[in-house]
């Protein structure tokens, strides 16, 4: 019998108190896999465990569930809690070739397309306030690394505070819009320049401001001059679906977000309804004295 510990690492993943005997002294693996299939069960430093869905892994491994332990369409979306004590049996029940397929995010199509990613940069992913109150089932909070810039990108364009953007690690990200809309660039200044359709000169663009794009438009962020993310907001704030209450994307879990992964070239990123519309009175700017 094995008593649940806790859950973590990703969503869903049961820490199993209970090894017992030379199993017990097995340790982690000295280089982890890059790929575990979802249901399988390890050992490692005297606990068991079980990988929801395909994550790199350093556990011994010992066979595989068909027990479905991470669900995010559902709430709660894990299958086990903290205290549940559990047993293996043996089963003659198929395990999936890929174990977690279920888990992966259904291919989303926006309503709205905003823009297209032309180039991602390192890492660009859509985030907004965070994911609450999940943290018992192994969901991390996810969410803006600067709040503040996020906060601040709405504000400009009347957006709720807590709307999704765009967050771009350390720069490189080149876009096509796809509509016209207004958008606000925050966080670390990126020396982003805009090329108007149809026209070959670049303009600089600044920081904490508001600007209105056009089809065809494209925007690109140079590398972090100061800060390591910068983030591009919209009005009527980046769609995407809502998982367990937020937009936010969770890399390692495949978790929200767009298809929840990081943006690739090729991307198209809707908006919501308000993105097409002329900026409102509330859309002003916020200049730094020091520049």
């Amino acid at each position: 019998d094995y008593r649940v510990y806790f859950l973590g690492f990703t969503g869903g993943f049961p820490y199993l108190g209970g090894l017992s005997g030379d199993l017990a002294s097995v340790p982690r693996l000295d280089t982890p896999r890059q790929s575990v299939p979802g249901g399988t069960v390890g050992i490692a430093a005297g606990q068991t465990g079980v990988y929801p869905l395909s994550t790199p892994g350093g556990w011994h491994l010992l066979g595989r569930t068909p027990l479905p332990l991470f669900d995010p369409t559902q709430d709660p979306p894990a299958a086990l809690r903290a205290g549940d004590t559990i047993k293996f049996v043996p089963s003659d029940e198929a395990v999936a070739q890929e174990g977690d397929a279920a888990a992966e995010p259904a291919p989303h199509t926006p309503s709205n397309p905003w823009i297209e990613v032309v180039s991602p940069g390192p890492m660009t992913t859509v985030q907004d306030a965070g994911r609450h109150g999940y943290a018992r089932h192994g969901v991390s909070r996810s969410g803006a690394a600067d709040g503040l810039a996020l906060q601040m990108g709405n504000a400009l364009l009347g957006n709720d505070e807590g709307a999704a953007g765009l967050e771009v690690a350390l720069g490189g990200l080149k876009l096509r819009c796809a509509q016209a809309c207004a958008v606000a660039l925050t966080g670390a200044d990126c020396s982003a320049k805009l090329q108007q359709a149809g026209k070959e000169s670049l303009l600089d663009i600044r920081t904490n401001e508001a600007l209105m794009l056009q089809p065809g438009d494209e925007l690109a962020l140079g590398f972090a001059r100061d800060g390591a993310r910068a983030y591009l907001c919209v009005q009527g704030g980046v769609d995407v679906p809502e998982v367990l209450g937020s937009r936010s994307t969770d890399v390692r879990a495949a978790l929200g977000g767009h298809q929840g992964r990081i943006l690739q070239a090729g991307d198209l990123v809707g908006s919501g309804p308000a993105a097409g519309a002329k900026p409102s009175a509330l859309l002003r700017s916020v200049h730094d004295p020091l520049r």
